[in-house]
């Protein structure tokens, strides 16, 4: 199977844009994928954990649903993850420092993250982080909350090379940390997280839909790294079914 660990049914761009699960689901079908994680950012926890609701019913086949921890809405928003999953059986968490920033002018710090990420570990879900350049503050999280499984987004970074080889090298040394490769735009990258990270440590991820990027293109780029079928089969899919089954039964079969 084919897993999209990265959709957006609302995007953090400059017009925050909302998109309707049809359109994702289309999205998915345009680009040969079977299922997808889907979230919305950029509005509050409550309004992001109804829009991921209808979208899962609507498509239970198709969209695993994460909820969004919102670091800026304190324990209001550590209440609202612990709803998505305990009640509404969320697969796990997405959380995007670059929220903080938008807020407060800044990146984090260590103690803005730890609550939501002590929360996020009791509840034994994986965090999917964009760290929006504060690898930093992620590399020492990762290794203080080694119980929580990160997927790290756009391999630390989607522009800057030096970030991401820091996420990569974050991804290496810390066997709690996978990366998806969404999202992407310096030539080569995906490739070296693949050599660096292992196969077993790189999810596929699309960051759509959205003009800007084609899944189908990011898939056709994996199956071109010329891995065996067994590599290639756990960076489009078996990775992220190994990650989401506990907490998605869907998947187990």
């Amino acid at each position: 199977m084919i897993l999209d660990v990265h959709m957006h049914l609302r995007h953090g761009d400059a017009a925050r844009t909302v998109v309707a699960p049809e359109t994702v689901v289309a999205a998915i079908d345009r680009g040969g994928v079977d299922q997808a994680v889907v979230f919305a950012i950029s509005e509050p926890a409550a309004d992001c954990h109804a829009r991921v609701d209808r979208a899962r019913r609507a498509f239970p086949e198709r969209l695993i649903p994460f909820a969004t921890g919102r670091i800026t809405e304190g324990e209001a928003g550590r209440a609202e993850v612990e709803h998505a999953v305990r009640d509404l059986g969320f697969a796990g968490v997405k959380v995007h420092f670059g929220e903080v920033v938008a807020a407060r002018g800044a990146a984090p710090g260590l103690d803005d993250v730890l609550p939501m990420f002590e929360r996020i570990a009791e509840l034994g879900v994986p965090a999917l982080v964009d760290a929006a350049g504060a690898l930093d503050v992620f590399e020492v999280l990762a290794g203080r909350m080694r119980q929580v499984r990160f997927i790290l987004a756009h391999l630390g970074n989607p522009r800057d090379a030096k970030l991401i080889d820091r996420g990569l090298g974050i991804c290496a040394a810390n066997e709690n940390v996978w990366t998806d490769c969404s999202y992407v735009f310096v030539p080569g990258k995906r490739a070296e997280a693949v050599a660096r990270c292992r196969p077993r440590k790189v999810l596929f991820g699309s960051d759509g839909p959205s003009d800007k990027v084609d899944a189908a293109e990011v898939i056709a780029e994996i199956r071109a790294l010329g891995l065996g079928h067994d590599d290639e089969a756990a960076i489009l899919g078996e990775n992220a079914r190994a990650l989401l089954a506990p907490h998605w039964p869907a998947l187990s079969g």
